[in-house]
This record gives C-alpha cells, structure tokens and sequence, in this order.
C-alpha cells in the first residue's frame, strides 16, 4: 500500500469497510514501514516528541475508521429497518387483497360445510332418537317416534341426503314400532302383576294391622295388670317405708338427745377442768409475783448492804488518809454517790 493510500484512508475512512484491497494487515504494514526508516534520537526531547506524534497519528488514524465503521452500520441499521417497514406494509396488503379475493370461495365452501354438517346432524339425530333402551318406557318411546316424524326429510329440507334420511326415518321407525309394541305388553303385564302385588300387600296389610291390634291390645291388658301390681307393691312399701322411717326418726331424736346430754356433761366437766386450771394458774402467777418481790426486796437489802460496806472503806480511807473526820467523809460519800461530781464513780 503506497502512502497516497494512506492520505486516501484519511480522507476517507469509510474505504476500510467498502474496498476489499483496503485490508487491516495491509495498513499495518505500511504504517510499520514508515515509521522504521527515520531514525529518531530517544535522548532527546525533540526524538521522545517524535515518537508520541507518530503514535497520536496512529490513534487518530484509528479513530477515523472506527467513526466511519459505527457510521455505516448506523446506515445500514437505517435502511434495514426502512426495507423491513415495505416488507410488513406489502405483507399485509398482499395477504388482505389475497382474502378479498379468496372470500367468495371461502364463503362457499364454509356455508356448504355447514350445510352438509348440519344434514349429517340430522342423520344422527334420527339414529340417537331411535335407540331403545331396557329402562324406556311406552311413553317415552312414542314421543321419540313423533319427533322423528317432525323432522322434514322431503328434498327441500334433505336435499341430496333425502332418500337416506327417509330410508333411515322409515327403518327408526318400524323398528321403534316393534319395540313399543313388545314394551306395551310388558307395561301391561307389569301393571297386572303390580295389580296382583298391591292387593297381595293389602291383604297382608289388613292381616298385619289386625294382628298388631290384637297384640297391642293383649300387651295393653298386661301393662294394665302390670301397672296394678306395682301400685299394690309401692303402696306396701310406701308403708314399710313410713314405718322405718317413723323408727328412724325416734331413734335419731333419742340419739339426739342423748348426744346432747353427753355433750353438755362434757361441756360442764371442760367448763369445771378450765375453772380449775385457771385457779391452778392465777395461784401460781400470784405465788411466782411474791417469789420475784421477796427475791427484789432481798437483792435490793443485799445492794444497800454491799454499798454500804464500800462506802464505810471508802469513808475510813478519807478519814485515814485525807484527814477528814468522820462527817465529812461521808458527806464526800454522799456527794459522789449521787454523781454530782464529775468524772468521779464509785466502783461498786
């Protein structure tokens, strides 16, 4: 690739994308052709700026083809969806014109579908009414023969199905016919024999009912002797009964009383014990009282006793030793017994 490629690709980046001789191999190589030959000096600022200059042309070199890359596909998006919108709009009224057209036919063929549909429903209708089965009964049977006889099987109403729908009618028939004949005289013998049944069951009836009649009565007359029995048995022991309990409540008074004898004599006998336990008490409280006084009055006697005898040493040390005579020592005495001088006691 010669460099007026290059300036080409420059100029226009698209050419990549659109000129099958534009390749990427071959742009690279020319790019690493150009950029061998010059030498360049990387100590020095001039030869380290050369280096980046060749590189920012390759990078903008890149950027150009990318834009022009992300162009065409916007373009082709574009046209894409423009060929897609005639191709919907074509679609639609090709398909619409196509059922117009096609209607007609469409028509034809759905009423004439119907038409055969709703003769073969009649077919069948025909064939389901004339099923007989063991439950049916005459009635039932006949009116099934009558809506077979409504249906309108003439060349207007069956068109082409006519001779088979009247051959069809006309087999139901005889053969609904046969069976409603045999289903009479079963019905017939049915009603005899249920005639029979009924009187059978009355005449049992009438012999049952007087039967229980009989029964009930006789269980009556029994109940009746009975009930006669137990007023007899009830009223003897009603009697026994009056009679125990009149001994019942003499004995429970007499055991009332008695009881309350027993009670009051030991009420009396408590009320003496407890008279006696309390004089017992009041004289031992009271003996106890005079023990404690005499025993007070004695430790009281034994203190004056031993305070006197301290306070007579007392009185001989002062006389003794303080030259006091025997008056004043015991005024001293006196004076500090009392506690009216301070921080003086007396150690008994």
């Amino acid at each position: 690739m010669s460099p007026k490629i290059l300036e080409a690709i420059k100029e226009t980046p698209s050419m990549v994308f659109t000129d099958p001789k534009v390749t990427i191999e071959a742009i690279l190589a020319e790019l690493r052709e150009a950029n061998k030959d010059e030498p360049i000096d990387l100590g020095t600022a001039k030869g380290r700026k050369a280096i980046r200059s060749r590189a920012l042309r390759i990078s903008n070199l890149k950027v150009s083809i990318d834009d022009a890359g992300k162009k065409l596909t916007e373009d082709w998006r574009k046209r894409t969806s423009e060929v897609n919108e005639i191709r919907a709009d074509a679609k639609a009224k090709l398909d619409a014109l196509r059922d117009e057209i096609r209607k007609p036919a469409d028509d034809w063929e759905k009423q004439e579908e119907a038409r055969i549909a709703e003769h073969r429903a009649t077919m069948e209708r025909i064939t389901e009414l004339s099923q007989i089965s063991i439950e049916d009964t005459s009635e039932q049977v006949q009116m099934r023969m009558d809506k077979i006889r409504e249906i309108d099987v003439s060349k207007t109403g069956m068109q082409e199905f006519s001779d088979i729908a009247m051959d069809r009618v006309s087999g139901a028939l005889t053969t609904m016919q046969d069976a409603l004949d045999r289903i009479l005289i079963n019905e017939r013998q049915a009603a005899e024999l249920a005639e029979l049944r009924r009187l059978e069951e009355e005449r049992r009836a009438d012999e049952e009912r007087a039967n229980a009649e009989r029964v009930a009565a006789e269980r009556a007359a029994e109940e009746e002797r009975e009930r006669e029995k137990r007023e007899a048995e009830a009223a003897a022991q009603k009697k026994i009964d009056d009679e125990r309990r009149e001994r019942e409540i003499a004995e429970a008074a007499a055991a009332a009383a008695e009881e309350a004898r027993k009670e009051a004599e030991a009420k009396l006998e408590w009320e003496l014990a407890e008279a006696a336990r309390k004089a017992e008490e009041k004289a031992a409280e009271e003996a106890a009282e005079r023990a404690r006084q005499e025993e007070a009055e004695a430790a009281k006697a034994r203190d004056k006793k031993h305070r006197e005898k301290i306070h007579g040493e007392i009185v001989e040390a002062f006389v003794a030793g303080a030259g006091l005579d025997q008056s004043q020592a015991e005024q001293v005495i006196r004076t500090i017994a009392d506690g009216e001088i301070p921080h003086l006691l007396i150690a008994y």
